[in-house]
């Protein structure tokens, strides 16, 4: 009962949250299928054709009930329900089902990998990483784990999974070539752009504080003690010495045949030391290679995302009953607030952070262009504000902002703004020429029109700073025989 409250919270999120910036910018890419984009590769342009959010909804539950039929085929005894629970209190959890990112095709094929090695299907793994790797680039430190466990299985003769390794390397890697031809005609985009972030020295308490959020709180540091425990447990000298024989005798057990049978303790105890082995190293390769790349660059919170799937599995299994309660209750504080959103989301100005809500947008520039009747240009300076007016990717057709204003909204990079993929639009400098023009605005200061006219705040009339707004106008030159400014 209480999962199935979980997913209606999802469902209420999904049906009162305005599309995000972020979303609105995947959206346009589906409107525009290519083989890759400026940002990421482009399984979440397909993600969204196939359904958005409605997809979300229905995929990303059985996505976690992957993990846990994995964690049961590995060793877990815990109830399903318990896993599912705990998993969707945790922020990660709710949000999966709700926001439409690269991150949700990446963790969806993530949990059919999981659920491959868990069922010896090297088919299956093979297609849902070469899947994962057209979703995201942060799949890699998460595969370099899955292919570890597939190198070591002992389910297999040597040459068995050696040779299924390779295989299954290989076929990624063709599978993947596509997306490799497109990239390197585009400047290595997206590989460039993720691999050309600003140092960011010791950034790594904001990546903790990410991860504390993300998780709910105590997940995060119980997961952190796993991690350490399991270290000092399973790679001293004194486990390496004592547990080694009885490894190598119960793998000797299990592959001679009918004639030699594993005793119960010995299968039972195996089975505990692989279900460690597995959710380790499941989970602690991403946590590991973002938290040391934090010591040089910024890390987005969302980037360990497929550490904690198996995370949780594997403290769900090991962990006390009353602490798992604690972690559960902690994260509650997390996850209830954002059931809030809705609310807090119509509230805020539009000024407060990055743009949010694409139809207040527009009705704040609709009263501001009655008092603004010259202007024929709306300038979008952030890729946000473009994409959640909607403006196409290749700006074919500006944008209208409304059948009453027979004005345009039309895409240029702000100064100091980063890049994106209107920046590849292949009628960008058409729309460079014809924007230029005094009776443009710019949807930001008028530092943002630096390097490309002189620009001057506009005051809004008292009536339009509800909006409250940042716009600028680029100045007109004066014709001395004429009172009207002219271009």
């Amino acid at each position: 009962m209480s999962c199935v409250l979980a997913w209606f919270a999802q469902v209420y999120l999904v049906a009162y949250l305005p599309e995000l910036a972020d979303e609105a910018y995947y959206k346009r890419w589906s409107e525009q299928l290519d083989w890759g984009y400026f940002d990421h590769p482009p399984a979440v342009a397909w993600w969204f054709l196939a359904g958005g959010r409605i997809l979300n909804l229905c995929l990303l539950p059985l996505a976690w009930f992957n993990f846990i039929w994995a964690g049961r085929l590995l060793g877990a005894r815990q109830s399903p329900w318990l896993v599912c629970l705990i998993a969707w209190s945790t922020p990660l959890g709710l949000a999966s089902g709700v926001l439409v990112t690269p991150d949700i095709p990446l963790l969806f094929c993530w949990s059919l990998a999981t659920l491959g090695y868990a069922l010896a299907s090297y088919p299956l793994m093979t297609l849902a990483l070469s899947l994962a790797l057209w979703s995201k680039a942060m799949i890699l430190p998460a595969m370099s784990g899955l292919l570890y466990l597939c190198w070591t299985d002992q389910r297999l003769k040597p040459n068995q999974r050696q040779i299924r390794c390779i295989l299954m390397c290989l076929t990624i890697f063709i599978l993947y070539i596509p997306q490799l031809y497109w990239s390197a005609n585009h400047h290595w985009l997206p590989w460039s752009f993720q691999g050309g972030r600003q140092w960011r020295l010791l950034s790594s308490f904001e990546f903790l504080a990410g991860q504390f959020l993300v998780g709910g709180g105590l997940w995060f540091i119980y997961l952190l003690n796993s991690y350490k425990e399991f270290i000092v447990d399973h790679y001293s000298i004194d486990w390496l010495t004592s547990n080694w024989v009885k490894r190598t005798v119960f793998r000797q057990n299990i592959t001679s045949g009918p004639t030699s049978v594993a005793s119960t303790s010995e299968e039972t105890v195996f089975k505990s030391l692989e279900f460690d082995r597995v959710c380790f190293f499941l989970s602690v390769p991403t946590m590991l290679c973002f938290s040391l790349v934090s010591l040089l660059f910024r890390v987005e919170a969302n980037w360990t995302a497929l550490a904690w799937p198996m995370g949780l599995v594997w403290l769900v299994e090991r962990l006390p009953y009353y602490k798992l309660i604690r972690a559960w209750k902690g994260s509650l504080l997390f996850v209830l607030p954002c059931l809030l959103l809705p609310i807090i989301h119509h509230l805020i100005p539009l000024s407060w952070g990055p743009p949010r809500d694409g139809e207040k947008l527009k009705n704040c520039l609709n009263a501001v262009q009655n008092s603004q009747p010259d202007i024929r240009y709306w300038v979008a300076g952030r890729y946000q504000e473009a994409a959640l007016l909607g403006l196409n990717l290749d700006q074919h057709n500006a944008q209208q902002l409304s059948k009453n204003h027979r004005v345009s909204i039309i895409y240029q990079k702000a100064f100091g703004r980063r890049q994106s993929q209107y920046d590849l639009s292949v009628n960008r400098q058409k729309l460079q020429q014809e924007h230029l023009t005094c009776h443009s605005l710019w949807l930001g200061p008028k530092q943002w029109a630096q390097g490309i006219c002189a620009a001057e705040n506009i005051d809004l009339k008292e009536e339009d700073k509800n909006c409250r707004l940042s716009l600028s106008r680029c100045r007109c030159p004066v014709d001395k025989h004429r009172t009207s400014v002219v271009e």
